[in-house]
Order: C-alpha cells, then structure tokens, then sequence
C-alpha cells in the first residue's frame, strides 16, 4: 500500500513535530525570578508579558537586576521623608538598541520615580546593547522596591546581648582624623 519511504518520512515527520512541540513548551517553562511561567509579574499579576519578551527575561535578569542593585540609590529627599514603595517601570528595548523606551507604570512617590528614572536614562550604549534583543522588540516591567533600614537596636540588644553596629558595603565610609 505504501512504500517504505514513504512510512519512514512519515515516522520521522511526526517525530520532527512532537520535538517542536516540546522544544516551545520548554520555551515557556524557563524561570525567572521575576516572572511565572505565564509571564506574569510576581510582585504584580496585573502586568504580562508576551512569549518573545520572556524568552529573552533571563538575560536582562542576568544583566540588569544586578546593575539596577548595585546602582540605583535612595535620594536624600527620600529617606527624610521616610518615602517607601515599589516603582514598576516598563522598558521596551528593540534590536541593537534602536528604539529604547522607559516609563514609570506603578508607583508610591514622585521621588522614588526620579531615582529610577535617572538610573534607566543613564544606562550607556554598551549597556542598553547587552541587553536588547537580535530581532524585534521586548517590553518588561521591571519592579524597583525601596524599603529604609529600620532601628532595630532593642531586637539585636536582645539577640546578642551587646550593643550591635551594623554597616552596608555601599554606604560612605567615615575617616576619623585625629
């Protein structure tokens, strides 16, 4: 009835088509610390992602989340006021950087959008490169949360039993001149 050919091309057209099938799931189903794996935002459902975007999510976790981290800084307008919140901005960013677009979608202070959006803006070249896709567009949303150390002199006087001073590795250095 048929050939031989014919059936083996047909086995391995099926085989061909369940591979594509399972590589796409498996698409989905990368992780991401900011997104599930419907490409909804953890801190906040209401904002999804298309598929192309979080397949490209690690990346820009990879490279981005550390940066916004290790640079984005409370300002002092801020901290007085004792200004707390989360700042949900949306980045679209299209191949090689071309069109790089940044706003503030969600937020608890004008202030806290200053901070941020001076970091977005003073992204270089370099930077804005490392993170774009080869083709088309990504848009994210991006969750900055500012939160202020809080005294908690009579909880580690209780824990230790000793007056505890702390520090942080960004915070300015004090040179005592004697």
């Amino acid at each position: 009835m048929y050939s031989n050919n014919y059936l083996l091309i047909h086995r391995t057209m099926k085989r061909i088509i369940l591979l594509l099938l399972i590589s796409s799931n498996i698409a989905l189903a990368q992780t991401s610390r900011l997104y599930n794996d419907n490409g909804k935002l953890l801190v906040d459902s209401s904002y999804r992602i298309d598929r192309f975007s979080f397949s490209n999510i690690q990346t820009i976790e990879k490279i981005l989340l550390p940066k916004m981290y290790n640079e984005i800084r409370y300002s002092a307008v801020a901290m007085e006021n004792e200004f707390e919140g989360t700042v949900i901005v949306q980045l679209s960013i299209s191949a090689k950087a071309q069109n790089y677009n940044v706003k503030i979608i969600k937020s608890d202070s004008e202030d806290l959008n200053k901070v941020v959006l001076s970091f977005f803006n003073s992204l270089g070249d370099y930077a804005k490169a490392q993170i774009a896709p080869n083709k088309g567009t990504i848009t994210v949303y991006l969750p900055v949360k500012f939160e202020l150390f809080k005294d908690e002199y009579n909880k580690l006087l209780n824990k230790n039993h000793t007056v505890t001073i702390q520090g942080h590795p960004s915070a300015p250095v004090i040179h005592i001149v004697q």
